[in-house]
């Protein structure tokens, strides 16, 4: 049951994710975090560890994906997204109930060291027009360009008087494809 809270968890990887991929193709990832408090001790001025909590997060889609390739136990991360509910029954019969966190998102806590991120590359309806696209981003001559896919129909800098060098129906469509993969979600 949802109870609508938003939660932020500051801590590390308790136990190493589980990844479980249903029917459809829709990936689910289940892990556990620990959070353990630190407080001053007042009299010694020392840092001391106080009790660590623990919590049950769920990641679906991409960043269950992305959780099951990067994270492993012990990695300091920060955890946000949305309480649930969850009641059981345990093995002795009496009712028991679990807080479980639904992530949004999840990173590693850069106070604590340091990561190196890439990409994840989104797929477009038509990977011959999104080359021809970054070859022309990135000045190249893309006239029968073997290398480049999709290429022949527009012509670089050798190009005969009279020629165009855009087609400007295909930077129209290049246009309006990445103005829809920009509108698109940042989570999938």
């Amino acid at each position: 049951m949802r109870q609508g809270g938003h939660v932020t968890l500051v801590g590390f990887v308790a136990t190493e994710p589980r990844i479980h991929q249903f029917s459809d193709g829709t990936a689910v990832a289940n892990l556990r975090i620990g959070s353990t408090a630190r407080q001053v001790d007042r009299q010694t001025g020392e840092w001391r560890d106080g009790e660590t909590s623990f919590y049950s997060v769920k990641c679906w889609r991409k960043l269950a994906q992305n959780v099951a390739t990067c994270l492993r136990k012990g990695q300091p991360i920060i955890v946000a997204g949305k309480l649930y509910t969850k009641s059981y029954e345990d093995r002795s019969g009496q009712q028991r109930s679990e807080i479980e966190v639904h992530a949004d998102t999840i990173g590693f806590d850069l106070a604590r060291g340091e990561a190196h991120f890439s990409w994840n590359r989104r797929s477009t309806a038509d990977p011959a027009a999104m080359a021809r696209g970054e070859a022309i981003r990135a000045g190249l001559d893309v006239e029968d360009d073997a290398s480049v896919p999709g290429t022949g129909q527009l012509t670089g800098a050798g190009a005969a008087d009279g020629d165009e060098m855009f087609d400007e129906q295909e930077i129209a469509e290049l246009e309006q494809e990445l103005d829809a993969s920009a509108a698109e979600p940042a989570v999938s």
